[in-house]
């Protein structure tokens, strides 16, 4: 007996839910105490949190710029990473942290050039994505599926181009380790290094 395989990609397609058009929604109006009391205190609420947001957001700018300024001047002094620490006034703490990650992802030629000219070639590295090839998929969607329950039936270059790869430079992992040895290097500041491969920092 033959067991039919279900088109995976098809029936995710048939299976997605229609979006609700906004004028279709159906409309409630309270008139109780109770009720249009909790709407007044949700509105609220939300405003307060939207308002204690931009102020938590702001305060954390604030506490990153010393953090940022404390792990710099450990790097020149010790030339090593103080990876993380506790900012407090004696009753409240944060937590400010630095991770092996940098904003600056996406560099363009002109920033990797600038960056291996002045660090050196090692600064750079290959961020790697894999993905579908959607044409591929929507071709070959039913063999995509037996393939995926073990069937051996997709042709060779199917196999070989089903996933395409996306590399991207950017900062090389490992890089805020050395940041000071880095520095020393390229002859500059660990200020302007730090500034310029942009560690992602947290608050917390």
């Amino acid at each position: 007996m033959t067991t039919q395989t279900t088109n995976k990609f098809a029936k995710a397609k048939v299976s997605t839910k229609p979006v609700a058009k906004k004028d279709d929604k159906v409309i409630v109006t309270v008139t109780d105490a109770m009720h249009l009391e909790a709407l007044k205190a949700y509105e609220n609420g939300k405003k307060l949190e939207a308002e204690g947001k931009a102020a938590k957001e702001a305060a954390a700018g604030i506490l990153k710029e010393m953090g940022q300024a404390k792990v710099i001047d450990n790097f020149e002094k010790t030339s090593r990473k103080l990876e993380s620490f506790i900012i407090t006034d004696g009753k409240i703490s944060v937590l400010f942290g630095v991770k092996d990650a940098y904003k600056r992802s996406n560099l363009d030629e002109d920033r990797i050039e600038y960056m291996k000219k002045t660090y050196g070639d090692d600064i750079i590295d290959m961020s790697t994505t894999y993905k579908f090839n959607t044409e591929l998929v929507e071709k070959w969607g039913q063999e995509i599926s037996e393939a995926i329950d073990a069937s051996k039936k997709l042709p060779r270059d199917v196999k070989d181009n089903l996933i395409e790869c996306d590399n991207k430079p950017c900062i090389k992992k490992g890089t805020i380790d050395i940041l000071a040895d880095i520095a020393k290097r390229a002859k500059t500041t660990i200020a302007q290094l730090y500034a310029d491969i942009c560690p992602t920092q947290y608050i917390k």
